[in-house]
C-alpha cells in the first residue's frame, strides 16, 4: 500500500486539478494510513469549505490546530470558513491570529479586508487591500477588491497599477479581476466606453471559465411556472422573505426593514434550499420545521429575513410551509437590472449574468415566473417593491413594506446606511450610504451597445 504521503501528493495533485472527488478519495486513504497526516486533514477541510460544508471544514481545521496549534494555513482556512458561516467575532480572533503566525501573506490580508468590508468599516477594508497589495503588487483579487471601495481620478497611482497588470500578460482568472476593476475606475472617470469594453473583456472571460447548462436552466424555470394547487401547513412562524433578480433591490429593502428593532436580517441563506432537498416531497410540517432548524437564528428579534433572490423559485412552497409568511419582490427596471448584474463580478452563482444574451433570456424566464405566482397566490401574500420608487419616496415605501409585514412604524429605518449589522451581498458598499439617485435610468450610458440583451428582452 502507498505511503500517507505518497497518498497525500496524489491528492494534491488531483485538488490542484479541480477533481475534488478523487482527491477527497485519496486524503481518505492517506488519513487511514496515517489518522494525524494533518495535510491531509487540511485538504479534507479545503474540500468541505468549497462545497459548502463549512461546519466539516471547521471541525477539520480545528484537528489540525490541535496537532499543529502554529499551522498558519489551517488557521486562515478556519477563519476564512467562519467569515463565510457569518460568525466574525471568531473569523476576526483566527484572521489576527492567523497575521500573527504569518504577517507576510497577502491573502491573509485580503481576506481581513473583505470581513471589514462586511462589516461596513471602509477604511479598515481599503487599509488591508493596500496592505495585501503592498505585499503582492500582482495580486489581482486585492486590486479589484481595492477598486470597489477606491474612488478613481485620472492618472492616480491604483489606476496605474491596474492598467500595467493588465498589459503584463496576466493569467486569464487575474485578467477577469482586472477587467472588472477597470470598468469600476473608468466608470468612475465617466469614460463609459472603456468601461464597457473593460465589461466586455470581463464577461467573455468570465463566461469561459464556468459551467452554465443554460437550456436547463430555462426548462427548470418553465417547469415552476406551471399551474400550481397550493396547499398550506399548520406552521404558525411569519418569516419575511425577500426575492427578486440579483442587482434588483433586494439587499437596500433588507437594510430597510433590519433598522426596525423588531427585524433581524439573516442575509442571503440557503436555508429553504437545502430544506427541500432534506424532506419527502409533500411534508410540509417537516418542510416548515426544518427550514426553521437551518435558519440564521433571529438574535432576540421578533422577526427574521431570509434575503435569497432565488427563493422566487420557491415562491408555492414558501407559501405552502408558512402561510403567515410575507414575501417582498423586488423589482426594478428590466435593462437597469441587467445591466447592473452585467457590471457585477459576483463571489459565486448567478451563472448566467456573464453573457447578455443569456442575461435577457434568464430574465424573460424568471419575469413569467413570477407572472405565474402573482396569478396562483392569495391576495395580500406577496407584494412588488420597486427600486425606483423607494429612490422617489423612502418613507411612504418604507411604511408600506412594514404596513405588509405587520411592523410599527420606526423611523430608524430611514437611516438604514446608519445600521451597523454585516452585509455580505454584493451591494455591500452601496447600502451603506444615504440612498442615492444616480442608479435609476443606468443603463442609458451604455445605449448603442446592448444588442443582444435588449433583442433577449423582447425590446429590440
Amino acid at each position: 500500500m502507498p505511503s500517507a504521503a505518497a497518498l497525500f501528493d496524489e491528492a494534491t495533485r488531483h485538488h490542484q486539478d479541480g477533481r475534488l472527488t478523487e482527491a477527497e478519495a485519496l486524503y481518505r486513504q492517506a488519513l487511514a494510513a496515517h489518522p494525524a497526516h494533518t495535510g491531509s486533514l487540511h485538504g479534507l477541510g479545503l474540500i468541505a469549505q468549497a462545497t459548502g460544508h463549512f461546519d466539516v471544514a471547521v471541525a477539520l481545521f480545528s484537528h489540525v490546530l490541535v496537532l499543529l496549534p502554529d499551522a498558519a494555513e489551517s488557521v486562515h482556512a478556519l477563519a476564512y470558513t467562519l467569515h463565510a458561516q457569518g460568525i466574525h467575532a471568531d473569523s476576526a480572533a483566527a484572521y489576527a491570529r492567523a497575521l500573527a503566525l504569518d504577517p507576510g501573506n497577502a491573502r491573509i490580508h485580503n481576506n481581513l479586508g473583505n470581513l471589514a468590508k462586511d462589516q461596513g468599516d471602509f477604511a479598515r477594508a481599503l487599509d488591508s487591500y493596500t496592505q495585501a497589495i503592498a505585499l503582492d503588487p500582482g495580486f489581482a483579487w486585492a486590486h479589484y477588491n481595492r477598486a470597489d471601495l477606491h474612488d478613481f481620478t485620472a492618472g492616480d497611482a491604483a489606476l496605474q497599477a491596474l492598467e500595467h497588470l493588465a498589459e503584463a500578460n496576466p493569467s486569464p482568472q487575474d485578467a477577469v479581476y482586472l477587467h472588472f476593476a477597470l470598468a469600476k475606475a473608468y466608470g468612475d472617470l465617466g469614460d463609459t466606453a472603456r468601461a464597457f469594453d473593460h465589461l466586455l473583456q470581463g464577461n467573455a472571460l468570465k463566461r469561459a471559465q464556468i459551467a452554465y447548462d443554460e437550456a436547463a436552466t430555462l426548462a427548470d424555470l418553465a417547469r415552476t411556472a406551471t399551474p400550481t394547487q397550493i396547499g398550506a401547513s399548520d406552521s404558525a412562524a411569519d418569516p419575511i422573505f425577500i426575492v427578486g433578480m440579483p442587482r434588483s433591490g433586494t439587499t437596500l429593502i433588507e437594510q430597510i426593514l433590519s433598522a426596525h428593532p423588531d427585524v433581524h436580517g439573516a442575509g442571503e441563506t440557503a436555508a429553504f434550499d437545502q430544506a427541500i432537498a432534506a424532506t419527502a416531497p409533500g411534508d410540509l410540517g417537516a418542510l416548515a420545521s426544518t427550514y426553521l432548524a437551518l435558519l440564521p437564528q433571529g438574535h432576540g428579534k421578533a422577526r427574521v429575513i431570509d434575503k435569497m433572490p432565488g427563493n422566487f423559485r420557491n415562491i408555492g412552497l414558501i407559501h405552502a410551509a408558512f402561510p403567515k409568511a410575507r414575501i417582498i419582490h423586488a423589482v426594478r427596471e428590466p435593462v437597469d437590472t441587467c445591466v447592473a448584474c452585467f457590471s457585477k463580478l459576483f463571489s459565486e452563482g448567478q451563472a448566467f449574468t456573464y453573457d447578455l444574451a443569456e442575461l435577457g433570456r434568464y430574465y424573460t424566464a424568471y419575469s413569467h415566473v413570477m407572472d405565474h405566482w402573482r396569478g396562483v397566490l392569495p391576495a395580500g401574500m406577496m407584494i412588488d417593491v420597486a427600486y425606483e420608487d423607494v429612490v422617489r419616496d423612502l418613507e411612504g415605501q418604507t411604511r408600506r413594506m412594514l404596513d405588509f409585514c405587520g411592523l410599527s412604524w420606526d423611523a430608524r429605518c430611514l437611516a438604514f446606511h446608519q445600521h451597523r449589522r454585516s452585509v455580505e451581498t454584493a451591494s455591500a458598499v452601496q447600502v451603506r450610504r444615504p440612498l442615492y439617485a444616480t442608479s435609476v435610468g443606468r443603463a442609458a450610458a451604455y445605449a448603442g451597445r446592448l444588442g443582444p440583451l435588449l433583442q433577449a428582452l423582447g425590446q429590440s
